[in-house]
């Protein structure tokens, strides 16, 4: 026990001694060096120990703008680059700088401070200036050096030629450590260095030519044999040379070593050889048929079996058979449905569907050719017209300017029950047509105006469903696409016949229309016919100008069902009666 005590003792006492001494140390130094920066203080080379506060800030000054000056110099094993330290706005803070110097062992935390001094005495101590630089040119810099140095690593592989598959040797990468260099380009700066070396980390490839030449044989097998096609009973062959345009060959390493692995590369290449070869075979399906409409592509037919040849799929069929180990025979064509659902992936307007339709027959022969002309040409207009979902269609608008200059000829028209020539004569058809389709196809009725007087023919099929437009007086005929499907317009005139019929089509037909027989009220008979004299007429010669019509009140009561309801409303029209009119000769 009592050897033990002197040992702890004795260990007591020293670190007393220890104790003391670093006391007196501290403060020996702190009254030797008072106002002076302590000794084995450096800024970059030069020495700041010793040195009071002017002639430390003088030195502190002039060290840093020679600095400042300066260049810098980026070095690696094969690369080096100077760059001149002004170049990155470097600038530096010398009284923050002065002051790092001159506090180093008078922090005012004792251990702290004695480290610091016994630190400085025994080893020297390098202070860091106070500096900033330009973070948008040191982002630049880097950028520079990657480009200059950074090479990528390149697998080893198989180069298809046009008569052979040539080994293509591996080749080793290097890149900047990117982390690395910024931490050592800033602790070079403030060291006041001019030289750096770029830490720069060599990448190894992954596949070397020791992994794949036992591989090589495998591989010719692989482009030695045609790509067959098939569709059905008919073959269609890629030959060899075409082949080598568009296969290349990648590799999958494991533990169990490295494996093969063929794809097509240049998918352009191979679409278009696809095409080229089954170019009849579209012809073998009922597909689509589409329709070009402005910028707009729509789909007139949709067949239930309907098929398409798809490229894309083939190609993605024809990578999965290289993959595969290309053992199979021939790959087969890919070939689709096609569903509306696909069209409107792709943008096209399912037209396919007849949801409603109006028809008229109206007068031909003498004096009937100008009216039978504008009735051509209007419906001409009107054809293949789209009416998107939620948009006003109005006629006046569709049909546009009427003159000569539009194509319009003179044609009869009625005017109050009058038979006079016009301009455009007859377009008052087109008008009662389509408000028979948008009728019969369940759509609302915008604005409709009936002819003042009932006009026989329209009698067909029933009363009650004509219109009437006056384009001068902005009298007009229009519904809404009330439905979640564009509208394709379709007219068919039979000129020598006298039938326009004007069809709606559009994606699925919703609702299922009827329409009432006409309730005919209030008729009030025409009167008597007038009798006007006229001296050019012989004696006894009559000649009938305006066609007599009774008067009287039509209703017609349109039923809508849709998804198990069903919705009434009544088309209402009123006719005046009309007398006929004769001129007779004296």
């Amino acid at each position: 026990m009592k050897h033990i005590r002197v040992i702890l003792t004795t260990f007591f006492l020293a670190v007393l001694f220890l104790f003391l001494l670093g006391i007196i140390f501290h403060f020996g130094l702190f009254y030797l060096y008072d106002g002076k920066i302590y000794p084995r203080v450096y800024l970059g080379n030069q020495a700041l120990g010793g040195k009071s506060g002017a002639e430390a800030k003088s030195i502190v000054g002039q060290s840093l703008a020679k600095y400042e000056e300066s260049s810098l110099d980026l070095v690696s094993q094969d690369f080096e680059m100077r760059i001149p330290l002004s170049g990155l706005e470097m600038q530096f803070d010398e009284k923050d700088t002065y002051q790092k110097a001159y506090l180093l062992g008078r922090s005012g935390h004792l251990i702290q401070d004695f480290l610091d001094e016994l630190s400085a005495l025994l080893f020297s101590c390098k202070i860091m200036p106070a500096f900033t630089v330009n973070q948008d040119l040191t982002s630049q810099l880097i950028n520079a050096l990657n480009d200059k140095i950074n090479e990528s690593t390149i697998d080893a592989g198989f180069v298809i030629s046009d008569k052979e598959l040539l080994l293509r040797s591996e080749a080793y990468g290097c890149e900047v450590d990117l982390n690395k260099f910024n931490e050592i380009f800033l602790r070079e700066l403030a060291y006041l260095e001019n030289r750096l070396e770029i830490p720069v980390e060599r990448r190894e490839p992954k596949i070397k030519i020791a992994d794949i030449q036992a591989l090589l044989p495998e591989a010719q097998e692989v482009i030695a044999k045609p790509l067959n096609l098939s569709f059905a009973d008919q073959v269609w062959e890629i030959q060899v040379d075409e082949v080598r345009n568009f296969l290349a060959f990648d590799f999958v390493k494991s533990e169990q070593g490295t494996t093969l692995l063929p794809y097509v590369k240049n998918r352009d290449f191979l679409l278009q050889k696809v095409r080229e070869k089954t170019a009849g075979v579209k012809d073998q399906f009922q597909s689509v048929q589409l329709k070009q409409i402005g910028d707009k592509t729509v789909a007139i037919e949709i067949p239930k079996e309907g098929k398409v040849l798809d490229l894309e799929k083939t190609v993605d069929a024809v990578d999965a058979y290289y993959q595969m180990g290309a053992e199979e025979e021939s790959v087969a064509l890919a070939v689709v449905l096609e569903t509306p659902e696909m069209l409107k992936e792709k943008g096209i307007i399912n037209a396919s569907q007849l949801i409603g339709f109006g028809e008229s027959h109206f007068p031909i022969g003498w004096g009937q050719m100008g009216r039978v002309h504008n009735i051509e040409t209007a419906a001409a207009k009107l054809n293949d017209y789209l009416v998107a979902p939620g948009e006003t269609f109005s006629t006046n608008k569709a049909l546009g300017e009427i003159s000569y200059q539009t194509g319009y000829w003179g044609g009869l028209a009625l005017i109050g029950n009058r038979y006079v020539g016009a301009i455009g004569g007859g377009v008052c058809e087109i008008a009662t047509v389509l408000f028979r389709a948008a009728l019969n196809s369940g759509l609302k009725i915008n604005s409709r105006t009936p002819h003042a007087t009932v006009i026989y023919h329209y009698d067909w099929p029933q009363r009650g469903i004509d219109a009437t437009i006056f384009p001068d007086t902005g009298l007009d005929f229009s519904f809404i696409n009330d439905t979640a499907g564009y509208i394709l317009v379709q007219t068919k005139v039979q000129g020598a016949e006298g039938v326009l019929r004007i069809e709606f089509w559009s994606d699925e037909k919703r609702r299922e229309v009827t329409l009432s027989a006409s309730k005919v009220e209030n008729v009030v008979a025409p009167g008597e016919p007038l009798l006007i004299t006229d001296a050019t007429l012989k004696p006894g010669e009559k000649k009938l100008t305006e066609v007599q019509a009774e008067g009287c009140d039509v209703e017609v009561t349109r039923t809508i069902k849709e998804r198990g309801s069903a919705q009434e409303e009544i088309i209402k029209s009123h006719y005046r009666p009309w007398r006929a009119v004769y001129l007779v000769g004296e």
